[in-house]
């Protein structure tokens, strides 16, 4: 397999008739060897569309929104802080994760994918850092989204350690939200100065590969070492599985 074709997930307008995407994911795809295919939606969408979808796919990527995760969905109320949300960009969110689970599809999860990530397999959010999470930096800075803000501590032993054999690398902050608590199954590989969670990814990755960041790769991976290789892995990764499924 030459290039692997990689599911984009977009996000879906307020009222439901249009689909959004920033060029930004595309254009990491396509700069790190991979082939970006806009993912379909309709609200009558059943489960059995998705998993057709998905089984011609040889990697999901779960992309950044303008909403937040409804909170129901991780067995919380409102609070003050929680932005708005959308059904349907959860629901359509969900219905990825569940066929990329079914086929082992590698996923990598950026911003509020990495959250709706958490959720999906029973993980929780602060709905809002700043008032919800006393001591926390201001994740959400009003600054370029291709401008570095705060370092990342990766963790000694962590699956990010090994894809760049640093302690600190430095990058964006686009958000209010962040997970709380990772979901059974999964490891932390990075934090924020504050402790806030930066990313996460399944223990078992030689099983399924399954990787969640909170800042934005796509807008700094052509300067900044740890997010291309993110991207540059998740790409093998969508080969080797395609290899593996289609021969």
């Amino acid at each position: 397999m030459q290039r692997p074709r990689i599911g984009i997930v977009p996000d879906i307008s307020p009222d439901g008739r249009q689909l959004c995407l920033s060029k930004q994911y595309p254009e990491a795809i396509r700069f790190c060897g991979g082939i970006p295919f806009v993912l379909p939606y309709h609200p009558e969408f059943r489960e059995e569309d998705f998993r057709l979808v998905a089984r011609e796919i040889h990697g999901l990527l779960l992309t950044g929104s303008e909403y937040d995760v409804q909170p129901e969905l991780f067995g919380q109320a409102f609070k003050q802080g929680c932005g708005p949300v959308s059904k349907a960009r959860d629901s359509q969110d969900f219905h990825w994760i569940q066929a990329a689970m079914e086929l082992k599809i590698p996923i990598l999860a950026i911003c509020y994918g990495c959250q709706v990530l958490a959720v999906y397999f029973g993980g929780t959010l602060y709905q809002d850092l700043l008032l919800h999470r006393p001591g926390s930096l201001n994740h959400k800075p009003h600054t370029d989204a291709t401008q570095k803000v705060h370092p990342l501590q990766i963790r000694d032993g962590s699956y990010f350690m090994e894809l760049v054999n640093h302690r600190e690398v430095w990058v964006n902050s686009i958000h209010h939200q962040a997970v709380e608590t990772l979901p059974e199954g999964f490891q932390l590989d990075a934090m924020a100065p504050d402790g806030v969670i930066e990313a996460f990814s399944f223990r078992e990755l030689e099983q399924h590969w399954i990787v969640a960041v909170q800042w934005h790769p796509e807008y700094i991976y052509r300067e900044e070492t740890l997010s291309r290789s993110i991207f540059e892995t998740f790409i093998l990764q969508a080969k080797k599985y395609g290899n593996q499924r289609f021969g």
